[in-house]
């Protein structure tokens, strides 16, 4: 299942061009998206550890939660300040501060993770950051939809974004150390280096798929209502990181 050092480096590039794909899929290039996402998945069947696409237990259900709560916190971090500033007006420094709350309680989610011990008590909380995540964005999209007044669009924004952030705080490095204690110390690097290609594959499949929602909705309400649904699958899923691999 795993390649050799060169059909890595291979299967590597091919995952590269499928990046180049998906971001040159702006501007509804459905060819290029589907083309882009074919590479991407292939890609990602051979390098990922196996069982990753699906989500199994153990080691691959942890390399799937991280793409998929990376990409789905990236892509309503990128579309969320275009709303603020085409479609309610806000300015270019208050979207940025508005963003800004999610990396503050990003900060307060991982210093609360970290006075966790119990295996338990981790599974828990990272099915709460992922759920976090989810209703976070989704609450954002709603705040999107409502006819609120200025103020209480504002405060329902914001809180709904800083949940959101607290919820990857909670999350990242709950998978992060749960990666590392699972694996054997000579694959650890391995490992760590499919998470990160997890992250980049997912977040630029998610980030194309998004824009193309931008184009045909004419809006970023189904950006985040699909933001959404990807965290909200991780937190279904989210025991199998703690469950025993097969």
């Amino acid at each position: 299942r795993q390649p050799g050092a060169g059909s890595r480096l291979a299967w590597a590039l091919a995952g590269a061009a499928g990046a180049l794909l998906l971001h040159g899929a702006a501007g509804q290039r459905w060819p290029l998206l589907v083309a882009g996402f074919v590479l991407a998945c292939a890609a990602a069947w051979r390098l990922l550890p196996a069982g990753s696409l699906r989500a199994a237990p153990g080691l691959p259900s942890v390399i799937a939660l991280r793409g998929l709560v990376a990409a789905a916190f990236a892509t309503a971090e990128v579309f969320m300040p275009l709303a603020l500033t085409r479609d309610h007006g806000w300015s270019l420094l208050q979207a940025g501060w508005a963003l800004s709350t999610g990396a503050l309680f990003w900060s307060v989610g991982s210093g609360l993770q970290a006075r966790l011990s119990r295996a338990s008590a981790r599974e828990r909380a990272l099915r709460v950051g992922l759920a976090l995540v989810s209703v976070g964005i989704t609450c954002v999209a709603l705040a999107f939809n409502w006819p609120l007044p200025g103020a209480l669009f504002a405060v329902l924004t914001i809180a709904s974004w800083a949940l959101s952030g607290l919820g990857v705080g909670l999350a990242f490095p709950i998978l992060s150390v749960q990666l590392l204690k699972i694996s054997a110390p000579a694959e650890q690097g391995r490992n760590s280096s499919a998470l990160q290609l997890a992250d980049a594959l997912t977040t630029t499949a998610a980030l194309a798929a998004a824009g193309l929602l931008v184009q045909q909705a004419q809006g970023s309400t189904w950006v985040m209502v699909f933001a959404a649904l990807l965290a909200g699958t991780g937190a279904l899923c989210a025991k199998r990181a703690f469950a025993a691999g097969h």
